[in-house]
């Protein structure tokens, strides 16, 4: 077998180095397993398709893919309209095998408590002296009111408090620019 070499260039130019060339079966990259999920995954035509023999009257909503029990899944959100039913149908994304498929169930909505009930509770207990907005948001899967308000030193402030126990989670001076 015949060796190639490439030649290597010192940065003065006057040193010429030679080194063996790599054969294909020595390329680091060229023997790199490819990812995975993305080279055996199915295609999401192919999963929509396995989803559409088992129900084919459904309208597809959505489709995500999602970690559960440690592995990656394919979702399929549809909606039945013979039965007015929307429905999740959980697919094995490499050989397209329905994992689940059961009635969404919408979330109930939890109590929080009114946005008025929150304000005076907190006007008591802090020196809130102008309410500038508030807003909703989620904080560590909680649902959370973000209030930018002054106090009475004249500084903006803004709060974070829980929606469903009135909890403060933070109370922070702005940072104003200028």
């Amino acid at each position: 077998m015949h060796r190639l070499h490439t030649p290597l260039l010192a940065l003065s130019g006057l040193l010429l180095i030679t080194q063996p060339a790599l054969s294909e079966s020595q390329n680091p990259l060229k023997n790199a397993p490819a990812s995975k999920s993305s080279s055996t995954n199915l295609p999401l035509e192919k999963i929509i398709s396995i989803a559409r023999e088992k129900n084919p009257t459904m309208r597809i909503i959505n489709t995500f893919k999602e970690q559960m029990g440690g592995k990656e899944v394919d979702r399929v959100f549809y909606f039945l309209p013979d039965k007015k039913e929307a429905r999740v149908m959980t697919l094995d994304p490499v050989t397209g095998t329905v994992m689940d498929d059961h009635a969404y169930k919408i979330p109930e909505k939890q109590q929080t408590i009114p946005l008025e009930t929150l304000l005076s509770n907190l006007r008591t207990k802090y020196s809130i002296v102008k309410v500038i907005r508030t807003r909703t948001a989620q904080r560590d899967g909680r649902d959370v009111r973000i209030i930018l308000y002054v106090d009475k030193l004249k500084q903006q402030r803004t709060m974070v408090v829980d929606t469903k126990t009135g909890e403060v989670i933070s109370d922070n001076a702005r940072k104003l620019s200028g």
